[in-house]
């Protein structure tokens, strides 16, 4: 049986939200966040928010670890 988590990813005001799974860090050139970003083993998310006229934002990391 195959075991997944979705994870959610949120910025109030972001025009777009790239990330990655593999760890290393997002760029414009990374998966668009477009919904819940399938976690189907242990990994490391990385993300960040983009909004025209402004800053991007600091990428943020989450690990997970899915033990069965």
């Amino acid at each position: 049986m195959a075991h997944e988590l979705l994870v959610t990813i949120f910025s109030a005001n972001a025009d777009a939200i790239y990330y990655t799974t593999d760890g290393s860090d997002p760029t414009s050139g990374s998966t668009l966040y477009t919904g819940s970003v399938p976690i189907p083993f242990s990994c490391t998310l990385k993300a960040f928010a983009t909004r025209a006229g402004y800053t991007d934002s600091d990428i943020g990391t989450a690990v997970y670890v899915i033990t069965i």
